[in-house]
């Protein structure tokens, strides 16, 4: 239970991982310049990254602008999972929110453009958008209120991509863990089984008894999604958020990943991924503090380190 703000009896219970699991993978994304951050990475993480469609072809007949200090080549060493987000002016269904879908005749340019990111960038996985559905961050639905669009680009993408680079897996989501259950089943049934893996958002943001039990956020959302999808699931932004911060929530924070990796398996989880590494100081949810580990990542290093033995 919570004594105060800043005292607290822990319930949810440390278990060392000892035993990782064979296929469950292990990662990270990193917000801003990985330049100065890779040296904190572990040969075995898995690395997401945004990707902005439309700062990459603001216009719709010039050439790419890639980014000119190619962050992305710091991370050639690393699986990565490349979330192609953002939809151009010109190919917008709605062109004043800058996660609107794209025009159904700019659905293959989305595909052509994944394509030509593929071939510049080679990496593990392409996600296709960020919570469509518009819950968490963003405070507009940026899909509509019906999952069936998104379903359909997920459908097209996947069968343009597939046959052309059929080693890249292709991530469905990530939907938020307050994601309807009716805009998930729209989505899965318009999407028609067209994606290698499901990925989903859940983040714990408050203390209770319930932490070490089967309700715990992203179990508990892992499991409904299990009720809908037989897809692999991979958790691509998870953390456990806190205001301010004292030593306790440091290691609560390090207590929640040890007793998440436990379990993931057990829930169709196939993938687990911190957000972020480092330096994005949002709500805490940092697993270094700079370049100061905290709890999580001491954990987090060390499970990557067992798995690679």
């Amino acid at each position: 239970m919570i004594a105060s703000d800043d005292v607290y009896t822990f319930v949810l219970p440390f278990i060392p991982v000892s035993r990782p699991g064979d296929n469950l993978r292990l990662g990270t994304h990193i917000e801003g310049n990985p330049k100065n951050q890779v040296e904190f990475l572990h040969p075995d993480a898995v690395v997401r990254r945004w990707l902005d469609w439309s700062s990459c072809q603001p216009e719709s007949y010039t050439p790419m602008q890639w980014p000119q200090d190619e962050p992305l080549s710091y991370l050639t060493e690393y699986d990565t999972i490349l979330c192609v987000k953002n939809t151009p002016y010109w190919a917008s269904i709605d062109k004043n929110i800058r996660c609107s879908p794209p025009k159904p005749n700019c659905i293959k340019r989305y595909a052509q453009f994944i394509d030509a990111v593929i071939e510049r960038y080679h990496p593990y996985a392409i996600e296709i958008y960020n919570e469509p559905e518009g819950s968490g961050f963003y405070l507009v639905s940026c899909f509509g209120n019906d999952g069936t669009y998104y379903g359909e680009i997920v459908k097209e993408v996947y069968e343009y991509i597939k046959p052309r680079h059929p080693s890249v897996k292709i991530f469905a989501g990530a939907l938020h863990q307050d994601c309807s259950e009716e805009w998930t089943k729209d989505f899965l049934d318009a999407a028609a089984g067209c994606f290698d893996v499901l990925s989903y958002h859940s983040y714990v943001y408050k203390f209770s008894d319930a932490l070490g039990s089967a309700l715990l956020a992203p179990l508990a959302t892992a499991d409904n999604l299990r009720s809908m999808t037989d897809k692999p699931l991979w958790l691509t932004e998870t953390s456990l958020l806190y205001d301010i911060r004292t030593d306790a929530k440091d290691q609560m924070q390090g207590d929640y990943l040890a007793y998440l990796l436990e379990h993931a398996e057990d829930y169709g989880i196939v993938g687990v991924s911190w957000y972020p590494l480092t330096s994005n100081n949002w709500r805490n949810s940092d697993m270094m503090w700079g370049s100061a580990p905290k709890p999580a990542y001491n954990v987090w290093r060390a499970w990557l380190e067992r798995r690679s033995i």
